[in-house]
């Protein structure tokens, strides 16, 4: 037996509300997830793009650019980081361990690590490494841009290494008879210049 009809049936109108939005979800049709929260940005990793040398830094490594005859002058770059800036305050020298020093630099291990450890004791950080170039102009050379970017990664995880602030500054020949200076840095998978300016508050 046939039920009896619906009112919309009877009268001909349809029977979908004036307001779709008011149909109930049929069963076991999932509801709309809701919108993904967006992911935040990545932090940048970190880097330099400036550098800030007190007088003390760079007389020191003018004075071991002036005594290198057969090896090329190296050491390490001691300061404080602030933001992207490096403020170097010292130079200090390390004997050079390459088999062929006067071609290449290699910091002697012991003595790294030595003036690393005094350097923190002193409240400072290691923010990079300098070099002189007995011939050359202040300009990286392969094995210069190669030994940069090993020295601007550290550990990380997953075995990805993490990206460093290092800089790197070369003393070479100028076009005049004074000794030229210029700062390196690794970003961006590539070698980059970065400004470097003398700044004689970072005496006191």
């Amino acid at each position: 037996m046939r039920d009896a009809p619906s009112p919309s049936e009877s009268s001909g109108e349809s029977s979908v509300p004036s307001n779709p939005s008011a149909i109930p979800p049929a069963d076991g049709v999932p509801a709309p997830a809701p919108a993904s929260t967006p992911r935040p940005p990545r932090p940048a990793p970190p880097r330099f793009t400036h550098v800030v040398i007190a007088p003390e830094a760079v007389a020191a490594l003018l004075a071991s650019q002036g005594a290198a005859t057969k090896a090329e002058p190296c050491g390490l770059l001691v300061g404080r980081r602030a933001g992207e800036t490096a403020y170097i305050r010292n130079a200090v020298a390390i004997p050079n361990a390459h088999v062929t020093p006067d071609r290449g630099f290699l910091l002697s291990t012991r003595e790294a690590l030595e003036s690393a450890r005094a350097s923190r004791t002193a409240g400072m950080a290691i923010l990079g490494t300098f070099h002189g170039h007995l011939h050359g102009a202040p300009f990286p050379s392969a094995a210069d841009i190669a030994g940069l970017a090993s020295a601007s990664l550290g550990p990380g995880s997953a075995s990805a290494p993490n990206s460093l602030p290092h800089v790197f500054v070369i003393v070479g020949r100028g076009n005049g008879p004074k000794p030229v200076m210029r700062a390196w840095t690794w970003r961006m998978n590539r070698l980059r210049e970065i400004p470097m300016r003398a700044d004689i508050a970072l005496s006191v």
